[in-house]
Formats: structure tokens, sequence, C-alpha cells
């Protein structure tokens, strides 16, 4: 089901007023918008960028990670927005019908609700939708709007070619996949690093089969393609990871030439990707997570946790990095974090926002295995102490509770964090886990 939900969506819709004066999405007009899901973390969950113009013409871009829970026997799809909105909707789909119930937060943190009844076409490349919103925490409905949702059909255009070019060429180089990065380069290829060094493609092969040089994980985003008849410029921002866990994130332009029926690359330009948010942009509470930005290594022990089937294994000691920035015009800080655990490596996505009508940070965790965690924080007034208490469910339904207690250093480069759990719903508490981080990249 998660397959038939991903790839790339356009809609348009027209909706009414219905009196949330904060709502992400305007007033009363006609509504468009488009967005990209594909599948991450082995298939558990999906990654929906979007973007749409509202009626007053106003541009909000969204962040939405979508997972089945076993425990509802749902999907549940958390948002994100750029004005700080965030979302929560349980999906069902039986059959082909499709029925949403969402709690929408406004940035100014009022509450919207919204039910929505829809049915998907038989070949799941269409769906057309009825919304309706509550403003009085359910006691009334009105109309909200009808929407229509395409996935377009019809052969592959290049653009949409070269975009799954650079997905195969991005797999093949974490795989060691030389011939398939030797297909899809021209001889004469040539790629200019972020630090100004040309390499030729035989250079460049040599690396990507070499398992000291190449990198154990590379993704490439936000591409877009401009045609110039047989010749092409692609850009976008592509990532990934040394074999000593170094992470990068370069934007890079590229030229391809169609030759023969089939693209082949010519040559990459790289250039470190500057920080785009600058820290007049961020509220007063946003600023308090500065001091998470950059890039942290971790190393801690855990004990055996109270139940099976939660995340990182049994007992022993674990390492890894995170990776933080601030995202969506800086409304809320994204987290990317490899661990590496007695129960393997897991790969984490977190996104941050700040609840203005609770005053407490709220946090969502997505991992590689289909572990979920919701949480909330707060801090001290110095600014040291981060405390949380959240609520962990694992890919097969086991539920825990988590309290958190993250203390910085005085110069704020090192971070201690003390995790406890509780499977009696917080009448007992356990020792987990102990991570000692450290800065090493601002």
């Amino acid at each position: 089901m998660l397959e038939r939900l991903a790839g790339h969506w356009t809609w348009t819709g027209q909706q009414a007023n219905i009196g949330a004066e904060n709502s992400p999405y305007g007033q009363a007009g006609r509504f468009v918008g488009s967005g990209d899901s594909r599948l991450i973390m082995d298939g558990q969950f999906i990654l929906d960028k979007y973007q749409e113009k509202s009626p007053e013409g106003n541009l909000m871009h969204g962040i939405s990670l979508i997972s089945y829970d076993p425990v509802k026997k749902c999907f549940v799809a958390r948002d994100c927005m750029s004005d700080g909105s965030t979302s929560i909707a349980e999906i069902t789909i039986d059959g082909r019908v499709r029925k949403d119930h969402i709690t929408i937060t406004s940035k100014t943190g009022e509450t919207l609700l919204a039910r929505v009844a829809g049915e998907y076409s038989p070949d799941w490349k269409r769906l057309e939708q009825t919304w309706e919103g509550s403003t009085d925490n359910g006691a009334s409905w009105k109309h909200w709007c009808t929407a229509v949702f395409e996935k377009p059909d019809g052969p592959v255009s290049d653009e949409q070619e070269l975009i799954r070019l650079q997905q195969e060429w991005s797999r093949a180089e974490v795989a060691g996949d030389v011939r398939t990065v030797d297909r899809l380069l021209a001889d004469e290829y040539v790629i200019t690093t972020s630090d100004g060094r040309s390499m030729p493609k035989a250079e460049y092969l040599r690396g990507a089969a070499s398992e000291d040089t190449r990198s154990i994980a590379m993704s490439v985003e936000g591409t877009k393609v401009q045609l110039y008849g047989d010749m092409a410029l692609a850009k976008g921002i592509v990532k990934w990871t040394e074999p000593g866990g170094k992470k990068h994130e370069n934007l890079f332009s590229e030229t391809w030439q169609k030759r023969d029926g089939r693209w082949q690359c010519l040559a990459t330009h790289e250039s470190e990707v500057e920080q785009t948010v600058d820290s007049a942009q961020l509220s007063p509470e946003m600023k308090k997570l500065e001091g998470f930005v950059g890039t942290w290594e971790y190393e801690g022990e855990q004990v055996d946790p109270p139940i099976a089937g939660l995340p990182f294994g049994g007992a022993g000691t674990f390492s890894g990095a995170v990776t933080n920035r601030f995202i969506l015009d800086g409304s809320f800080m994204e987290s990317t974090i490899e661990d590496k655990s007695p129960g393997g490596l897991t790969r984490t996505v977190q996104l941050t926002g700040y609840d203005p009508k609770t005053r407490r940070y709220v946090l969502e965790t997505f991992m590689s295995d289909g572990t979920r965690e919701h949480a909330v924080q707060t801090v001290s007034p110095d600014g040291r102490v981060w405390t949380s208490q959240s609520t962990m469910t694992s890919g097969t339904g086991e539920q825990a509770l988590l309290r958190n207690v993250a203390t910085f250093s005085p110069d704020r480069s090192k971070l201690t964090s003390v995790v406890d759990v509780s499977t009696d719903g917080g009448q007992t508490w356990k020792h987990w886990f102990t991570s000692r981080d450290k800065k090493v990249d601002h």
C-alpha cells in the first residue's frame, strides 16, 4: 500500500472559509499543489516533500512522514509546514475507499480538525476527496473543500528519466556496482569537487570500487532538470557518508547528453551547501535549539531493554553520528542519525518543532526498523538541560515510555544524555542507556 501512495502527485481544489483564521492552507478559493513521495528506511516509511499555493497566492512548503501503525491498525502521516504549523493524520484504506482524520495545529497554537472521505481510481492514480472542518473540537462540522489528486500517466519524460538515473547512480555507488556507474558516465566525464580538485572518470571509478573510499550511504534530493535538445543541466543536493562516518552535503550541477537514445553524464561540479536559515529568521523558541546544530559523534553503554522488540538490541556499547539543521524557513529542526548498536545499524530521521499552546518542543522520530517515537521536551532557563518524555512504538507494536535528560557542558561542545524506560505506564522506571556526545562540525 505504501508503494501505491508513493510517487509524484499534483492536486487542485476549491475550499470554503470555515472560520479558521490561522489555517496553513489559507481561506476561501482555489488552491493547487504538487509533491514527490518516496519510500525510505527500507520501505518502512514514505517521505513526502510538497508545496501548495493557497487561494491568496502564498506558497507553503511541507514535509510529511507516513507509516503504518500496527497498534491503531491505520496509516499515520505527520506533517511539518513552513509556516510552523503541524498536523497528524490517521488514514484508513478499505479497498479503494480512503478516510482521514486530521488534527492540525496552527503556528499560533489553534487546533483545527478535519475529516476526509475519498476514493482512489482502479489504477490508483487518481484520488477524489471531500473535506469537512471543525474549529470547535468536533462539536460542529462545516464543508471545507473538495480536492482531486492525480499521479501523471504516460511515457516517462526526459526530466523523469534523468532523476531516475541519478537515483540509480547513488544506489550503485553505495553497492560498489562500478559497471552501472561506468555505463552512466561518458568517457570524457570529469567531476570538480567542492575543494576545487578535478577528477577524471578512471579515477572516479577507482574510488567507487574501493571499500576504503566509496560512500557507505548516499542520497540525491531536490533535483531540477533543464533540457536543451539532446543536452540537459541537472541541479540538486547530494548527501553522502564516508566509510569513517563523516557526513557531507553538497550542491551539484551536472551536464548530461543523450547519445544513441540514452543519457550519459559529461561533467559534475559540486560546492558545499551554505546554511540557508539565518539566525535572525529564527523565533526566540527555535533560537534556543541553535546549540544542537551541526554534526555530533556519540558513544555509550546500554542494558537489556525491559521488553523484546525495542530498537538497538541488547546490552553492550553503541556509537554513532547525528547531524542537526534548521529546515522549512527555520520552523523546524531536522536530525539525521546513524547508530551502530548491539542490534546493528539503525538510521533515524527526527523533526523538532515548538508548540506555542503547550510551550513545549515536540519531536517526531522515525527509525529504519519501523520504530516511531513521539516526544515532548522542555528546557531549563539557562538552556543547558533538556528534558523529554516520549512514547516509543516498535515496528511490531510494542510500546514503552521514555524519559531523557540531556545536559550540555558549559561551552556547549559536549552533551550527556541519560535515558530511562517504563513498560507499565510510568509507574516504575529502569535505566536503559547513557550517551556522551561531542560536537565535531558546526
